[in-house]
């Protein structure tokens, strides 16, 4: 994903980037998903990522409520796994509360 501030005084630069980024998608095999928010005091953020048309991989934007959280599907080193929002911290934890697994240099892990 990709990210710009534009302060009140760039605004024009903001109208522009974005004009370029709805043009490009029609020009490549990629589209560009934006999202656009009020930052402070005038400014704006502009948020956006190219996802392939045919969606191969690539995320997009969704909104999310106030009484919803964005999970990943985390796979733990004995095969279980988890819906965590943090996968680096749950995985840490993890390891922690179950001790002896390692990884070797090829990224299997090993309990010893």
């Amino acid at each position: 994903m990709n990210s710009m501030y534009f302060g009140k005084k760039e605004l024009e630069a903001m109208y522009e980037l974005i004009r370029f980024l709805n043009e490009q998608s029609y020009k490549s095999e990629y589209y560009n998903d934006v999202h656009i928010f009020p930052a402070d005091l005038g400014a704006f953020v502009v948020e956006w990522a190219q996802v392939p048309w045919d969606h191969t991989y690539g995320g997009s934007f969704r909104y999310v409520d106030e009484n919803q959280t964005v999970c990943t599907e985390l796979k733990y080193p004995d095969d279980t796994f988890g819906y965590v929002e943090d996968p680096g911290e749950a995985l840490n934890e993890w390891l922690e509360e179950n001790p002896g697994w390692t990884k070797d240099e090829w990224g299997y892990w090993h309990h010893e």
